[in-house]
């Protein structure tokens, strides 16, 4: 008979309490690399927990890198050398409080966005291209009607083309990217506030323009460079605003 949904949880439940002591355990006791973990009857005893549990807790420590099968033998603590690398459990942008933080993260999204730009020129469905161009024209509108934040349309229109590629990776990275740095500069002008501050609204658009056009005619060498000329503006913008500042 199938296991029941709550009965599924209940095991997931406990096997995460096992890996979790497992690990406070080779902390606790000191062990080192190459240092052996009880014997799995011993574990069952010492976490009073069945041996299905025991062996998908040292499943789990061993997809983690903190521990090594030895065929016959019983599990070891690894060495970090021979550990497999673990995610990362973060991307850190840093503050973007500054012109300057705000550049390097411009120069990280000139290297993605305009290869995003050149897959989406290949992929993207008529639907989607049709989005884009909706997403421009309310960028537009934003601009020339003088809203206090367009940052929000400009978002929508780089995560519309990251959407063309078909690729969710692109979509959630840029999500990441774009979002944070909007929740974080924004009182620097971070996105298309700063061609609004410096008077270059029919510049921005002219740059968004060339990259829904390049987008429609599926060039994907024409939607590179018009989003790296894009993005490489919009630095020089954010120069010009540190510029300002300082004197």
């Amino acid at each position: 008979m199938k296991n029941r949904p709550d009965t599924l949880d209940k095991k997931m439940t406990l096997t995460e309490s096992v890996t979790a002591q497992l690990k406070n355990y080779i902390d606790q006791a000191n062990l080192h690399p190459g240092d052996p973990l009880p014997k799995e009857k011993e574990l069952c005893d010492q976490f009073n927990a069945s041996r299905t549990v025991i062996r998908e807790a040292l499943a789990t420590l061993k997809a983690d890198g903190m521990v090594v099968a030895k065929h016959g033998v019983g599990f070891f603590v690894a060495s970090p050398a021979i550990a497999p690398y673990h995610k990362p459990s973060g991307f850190d942008l840093g503050s973007l409080n500054n012109v300057s933080s705000v550049l390097n993260v411009l120069e990280l999204r000139k290297g993605v966005e305009a290869e995003a730009a050149s897959i989406a020129a290949l992929r993207r469905s008529p639907a989607q291209e049709a989005h884009i161009q909706e997403c421009f024209e309310k960028l537009k509108k934003a601009l020339e009607t003088e809203e206090i934040d367009s940052s929000l349309p400009d978002y929508q229109f780089h995560q519309a083309v990251a959407k063309a590629t078909n690729n969710p990776v692109y979509i959630s990275f840029l999500e990441y990217v774009i979002q944070t740095a909007l929740a974080q500069a924004f009182e620097i002008g971070y996105g298309a506030n700063e061609a609004r501050r410096l008077d270059r609204i029919e510049m921005l658009l002219d740059e968004h323009q060339k990259i829904v056009d390049a987008i429609s005619e599926q060039s994907p060498d024409k939607a590179r460079m018009a989003m790296h000329d894009h993005l490489d503006k919009s630095a020089a913008r954010f120069s010009m605003i540190g510029r300002s500042r300082n004197d």
